[in-house]
């Protein structure tokens, strides 16, 4: 971690975002302004309750 910290602080170090990552990143922003809370909650615990189960069951 010193590392990485010694790289931020010396400007030694330019991280940039992938465009394909931005434009999900906003993408799901955009989606997330259009649901309520609760349906968001609501997705969000049943994508995990998904993604446990495939690690479970091995895919």
């Amino acid at each position: 971690m010193k590392k990485l910290d010694h790289f931020i602080h010396k400007g030694e170090a330019i991280l940039q975002e992938h465009h394909d990552v931005r434009a999900f990143n906003e993408a799901s922003v955009a989606y997330g302004r259009t649901r309520k809370p609760h349906d968001l909650l609501r997705e969000a615990a049943s994508q995990r309750k998904q993604l446990i189960f495939k690690t479970q069951s091995g895919f």
